[in-house]
């Protein structure tokens, strides 16, 4: 499960380019995605 604090986008690839839109959240714990990149790095640290 993960949860979401803190989300910027990028106007480029790969935190490059400018910050266009940066958002400050916190949502209930939600399961990941098992076909996002995120489930990837989760199984990885977790």
């Amino acid at each position: 499960m993960a949860r979401v604090l803190h989300l910027t986008y990028y106007t480029g690839p790969i935190l490059t380019g400018k910050a266009v839109i940066r958002q400050g959240m916190l949502h209930e714990w939600l399961d990941i995605d098992p076909s996002s990149p995120i489930q990837k790095i989760a199984r990885r640290i977790c």
